[in-house]
């Protein structure tokens, strides 16, 4: 069995063990809608320590299409959105994001 290597990842472990710091110009900056909201990669990252379930669920969240924690709730903030469960998003956003597909185990681990 071979083992697939996410090319996020090598490309972020290159870079560092290279000492490379990419530079961006003309930056876009994502400003929250809603007061406590947060970015859910910042909520995932510290709860994680394997690098590949990170870039697993991230990739998850770009399929989805959604940022915040406020994307993927209810509008009370009590409860997650049982289509966002099942990996679907319904809410429609006005950025665009990249096609891909997302293997069944990987929403499985979402869905958790």
């Amino acid at each position: 069995m071979t083992k697939q290597v996410n090319s996020s990842v090598f490309h972020w472990k290159y870079w560092t063990d290279a000492n490379i710091k990419p530079e961006i110009s003309d930056m876009w900056t994502y400003h929250v809608e809603r007061i406590n909201d947060v970015f859910l990669m910042d909520l995932l990252r510290p709860g994680l320590k394997d690098a590949n379930t990170l870039v697993q669920l991230n990739l998850c969240r770009m399929q989805l299409g959604v940022i915040t924690l406020s994307d993927i709730v209810s509008l009370s903030g009590d409860k997650i959105l049982s289509n966002i469960h099942k990996g679907k998003n319904m809410r429609k956003f006005k950025l665009s994001w990249p096609k891909q597909s997302v293997p069944v185990s990987w929403w499985t681990q979402w869905s958790n």
